[in-house]
């Protein structure tokens, strides 16, 4: 399950990631973005209730693995709607060695609504300026963003009408701008899978 959090003792956003394991269930801290993203994108109004994309399944374990190098533990679902956040939202976080892939749709009552979000969601990541920043590239979708950072991971988000689609790889990355093109194509294939 995940849990998205803010630390409040350095007051920067965390990602926290609750799995089981042969030891029992562990607590695993990845230093991320995500948080801000989920809490930015969701900021428009509710979005009707929508077909449930089953995120866990959008994205197959080799398919992760080619981009990782590592074949990610099972998808752990986020709340399977969470409308707390201003727009009808699902997630889904897979562990990858010492990584941790997470891939969030979330479905706005308007296009005008998720570009909104967008925007807002690049202007709040500018103010943790050691991490991702976000940029407006050509990619999938009627508009995407790009953004990495060695010490936080790489991140694509990517609109097509009123969905949203935030595809993001936490943890350290040596060259992260090395994933630039592969998580493109994930992403452009997750968005034409997407109910």
């Amino acid at each position: 399950m995940m849990d998205f959090t803010v630390n409040r003792q350095k007051m920067r956003p965390r990602l926290f990631v609750r799995s089981s394991v042969e030891a029992g269930r562990v607590w695993r801290t990845y230093k991320t973005f995500f948080c801000a993203v989920a809490i930015a994108l969701g900021a428009a109004p509710i979005a009707a209730t929508a077909a449930d994309p089953r995120l866990c399944d959008l994205f197959s374990a080799p398919e992760i693995t080619s981009i990782t190098g590592v074949a990610p533990a099972g998808g752990q679902p986020g709340p399977d709607v969470d409308e707390s956040r201003g727009a009808t939202a699902w997630t889904c976080g897979w562990l990858v060695g010492k990584r941790y892939f997470a891939a969030r749709v979330l479905r706005f009552r308007s296009a005008a609504d998720a570009t909104r979000a967008m925007t807002s969601t690049s202007q709040i990541l500018k103010s943790f300026p050691d991490g991702i920043q976000l940029s407006a590239v050509p990619g999938p979708g009627g508009q995407a963003m790009w953004g990495s950072s060695s010490e936080e991971g790489a991140m694509w988000i990517v609109r097509t009408g009123r969905t949203v689609l935030a595809v993001m790889l936490a943890g350290e990355l040596k060259r992260p701008e090395d994933l630039r093109e592969a998580l493109r194509k994930l992403v452009a294939s997750g968005l034409g899978r997407l109910p």
